[in-house]
């Protein structure tokens, strides 16, 4: 899986996270189960916040 994107100027990327964070909540068993891999580029405001929040949700 890729999640990709420009960088946005006006995007708060912390915010656009969350609702990948809240499906990967629920589906971690089927994403672990067939050792889903995923990359993430994505840039623009609270950035690092965003992929902080994403690496967590992710163990």
């Amino acid at each position: 899986m890729i999640i990709g994107g420009a960088i946005a100027n006006f995007t708060d990327v912390a915010k656009t996270f969350t609702g990948i964070i809240q499906a990967f909540e629920i589906y971690a068993d089927k994403m672990k189960a067939v050792d889903l891999k995923i990359y993430v580029r994505r840039g623009g405001p609270n950035y690092e916040k965003g992929l902080k929040r994403y690496q967590r949700s992710c163990r």
